[in-house]
């Protein structure tokens, strides 16, 4: 659960999530006046408990908690942020665009936005039970990310305290409209979010709220912009840390390039987005599932048409 990252003062801190990729990688450091977080998990009570664990262990107290940075507003990164906010009067920060989005997604009245959803998903070729599934574990997930935190506005090329150290911000949109990376240039560490992930790739999803974006296009001119940074060591939101990140982002490249042909074969064969998911992944996908891999074919497909 608590991991001391080499060489460094930050510890990887391993918070579960009730979804399948099991955790999230929180990320924590510590000085004089107090001690400083990235993400949080969502709030539910396994999360909770994991960060209780984590304060005693370090022998941290609520009250020196002075900041916390959201990559994004996904609920695993952003959900217990109001509740760690109450606990302690951290600040909590992030970009304008993901605050926006978070306000959508989990604040907005359900009865404007989720019919909205029902609609995407049923013009996606989605059945209806399957649509209606989805909408309930939508909500389910909203559910997990109150209270709510009082929110201040990062901007990119700040340079921001996090413990002794000081991190660069960038913005880097596609996962997410204004996703949240962090350059720690004095060691050449790159919190990373789910911008860029070891293992699997970053779902590029396209949301009915966001029309007219193009996230894919978004996304690999972030991962280009990637390449002007050195670094050493990604520190990713999911997975475990790992180098090599030119590597990586080749890999990424060449990944969405095979999909693109792949579903503009598809496409053209007359399958809609539903019917492309069930090619192109496995059949048997839960609703969580179903939810942003219809969502990534049709970004796939934005990207074709543009």
């Amino acid at each position: 659960m608590l991991e001391k990252i080499s060489e460094t003062e930050i510890y990887r801190v391993k918070i579960p999530v009730p979804f399948p990729l099991k955790y999230i990688n929180c990320y924590l450091t510590f000085d004089e006046k107090g001690w400083y977080v990235i993400d949080t998990g969502i709030n539910y009570p396994e999360a909770r408990a994991a960060w209780e664990k984590v304060v005693t262990e370090l022998g941290l107290k609520w009250e020196n908690l002075k900041t916390i940075y959201l990559t994004h507003y996904h609920p695993d990164h952003y959900g217990l942020a109001g509740y760690m906010q109450q606990k302690s009067r951290a600040r909590v920060y992030m970009a304008p665009q993901e605050f926006t989005a978070a306000r959508g997604f989990f604040i907005k009245d359900p009865e404007e936005i989720y019919p909205k959803f029902a609609e995407f998903y049923l013009q996606a070729g989605v059945p209806t039970e399957k649509s209606e599934e989805i909408i309930y574990h939508t909500i389910r997930n909203r559910e997990m990310t109150a209270p709510h935190p009082e929110v201040t506005f990062i901007a990119p090329g700040q340079k921001v305290p996090f413990g002794k150290y000081l991190l660069t911000t960038y913005f880097h949109p596609g996962h997410s409209p204004s996703h949240l990376t962090l350059h720690l240039e004095e060691l050449e560490l790159l919190f990373s979010g789910d911008h860029l992930l070891e293992k699997i790739s970053s779902n590029i999803s396209y949301w009915p709220m966001y029309s007219g974006q193009n996230p894919l296009k978004d996304y690999l001119h972030s991962l280009e912009a990637l390449k002007n940074l050195k670094v050493n060591l990604i520190l990713p939101g999911h997975g475990n840390p790992f180098s090599d990140m030119l590597g990586r982002i080749k890999e990424l490249f060449a990944h969405h390039r095979d999909r693109l042909q792949e579903i503009k074969k598809l496409t053209e064969e007359g399958l809609n987005p539903y019917e492309i998911t069930l090619k192109i992944f496995r059949k048997n996908l839960s609703p969580h599932e179903i939810r942003f891999a219809v969502a990534e074919i049709i970004a796939h497909q934005i990207y074709l048409k543009s």
